[in-house]
């Protein structure tokens, strides 16, 4: 893009700093410089949620069902949480991480994934999305009643 030195005529702002006709102002520039850093945080969040998802099903789903539940065949005769249930839910973050990561409280099947191929990264993104599994099954219960 060619601009010629005649299309770009020097102001003085009533700041007194010199503007560029046709040019956005410095704020303008920050403004835009973090709107552009926000879409890429947020679209990296998004992929990440959706990696976290697909890992989820990948390495949790068989044990612990899509939806959290622990209902599942190969389960039947395993005591596997339900990881929507009010006692996963007042787990912290760091033991949930741990439990997943390191096998922590884990006596009837194996948690180990940290030490079996899985990052930092990822076991943080499962234990998100386990948060999001006990947000979506606490909204699809109406209040006052209890699931069975």
């Amino acid at each position: 893009m060619q601009i010629s030195t005649s299309s770009l005529i020097l102001k003085r702002s009533v700041t007194g700093s010199p503007k560029l006709k046709g040019m956005p102002a410095p704020n303008m520039l920050r403004i835009i410089v973090v709107l552009g850093f926000v879409v890429l945080m947020l679209s990296g969040s998004y992929a990440l949620a959706q990696d976290s998802e697909a890992l989820y099903t990948q390495k949790c789903a068989n044990c612990h069902a899509k939806d959290g539940s622990g209902h599942t065949s190969m389960t039947s005769k395993l005591a596997v949480p339900d990881l929507r249930s009010k006692r996963i839910a007042e787990i912290s973050d760091t033991d949930l991480f741990n439990s997943i990561a390191h096998g922590t409280q884990h006596k009837e099947y194996p948690h180990a994934f940290l030490h079996i191929g899985m990052t930092e990264q990822q076991v943080q993104g499962l234990v998100k999305y386990i948060r999001v599994l006990q947000r979506s099954s606490q909204q699809s219960t109406p209040r006052g009643t209890a699931k069975p």
